[in-house]
């Protein structure tokens, strides 16, 4: 696996060659990582899905050097202590058709997208798997029968972050159209509870930024009003009186 006995360049080495000293820090922490698993498993690639939370982060971490133009110093690093690094290969230990059924039956049971801060292994690979597709699909990567079948099978695999917030905002809006309020959290129903929740947090101010505010302003007056979400709740609760 590593053809170089040499040892790893400092942190000075690379900061002498224009490498930011904590990127250079970083980024020689995660190679010692990588060269260790490896050698451990007799020079086996870490992958995606098949392995624990630390093997999924060394995988994702040599798959991004793969996709981005690495600086030249951080490159020529790799070339010389793994050979064939940078060679295609098999993305994860998990078949493409499997990760998208996988991929629709947790969005079907959950109303949201698998995350990568879950503290459920498989929550949490099925994530990182995800996440691998999206970085392959914006990177111009992906075969396009790939993409065709997650198109059918799970539409909206590929919004980003963005996206994703703002057709949430569309959703709570469709609710208290069709149901005259906004969703309770005392539902027993798990895609309201999620709505309730989400809304929630940004009416406590987590990541709200201006513009976000904004754009709940006008899609969703009133959302910020503590009487029109105790109102819900009210009447959530006289409706299933």
């Amino acid at each position: 696996m590593n053809s170089s006995t040499a040892p790893l360049p400092t942190v000075e080495d690379l900061s002498a060659a224009g490498i930011p000293a904590a990127r250079a820090k970083a980024w020689l922490n995660r190679l010692e990582e990588l060269e260790g698993f490896m050698a451990a498993r007799g020079g086996r690639y870490p992958r995606a899905l098949t392995g624990g939370r630390h093997e999924s982060n060394l995988y994702y971490w040599l798959a991004y050097q793969r996709t981005t133009q690495a600086a030249q110093p951080l490159l020529r690093i790799l070339h010389e202590r793994i050979p064939g690094w940078d060679m295609p290969r098999r993305r994860n230990g998990l078949p493409f058709a499997e990760g998208v059924k996988a991929v629709k039956e947790y969005r079907a049971a959950h109303g949201s997208w698998p995350s990568c801060r879950s503290r459920n292994e498989d929550v949490f690979l099925l994530a990182t798997w995800l996440k691998g597709q999206r970085i392959a699909f914006r990177a111009g990567s992906m075969e396009p029968s790939r993409k065709e079948l997650f198109d059918r099978e799970v539409p909206g695999w590929n919004e980003t972050v963005q996206e994703t917030w703002e057709r949430t905002v569309q959703e709570i809006a469709t609710f208290r159209a069709r149901n005259g309020r906004l969703p309770a959290y005392s539902s027993k129903e798990r895609s309201e509870r999620r709505l309730s929740r989400w809304l929630g947090d940004y009416r406590r101010g987590r990541n709200l930024t201006p513009e976000r505010r904004a754009f709940l302003d006008e899609h969703l007056p009133g959302w910020a009003i503590d009487g029109r979400f105790r109102s819900g709740r009210t009447a959530h609760r006289q409706a299933a009186a």
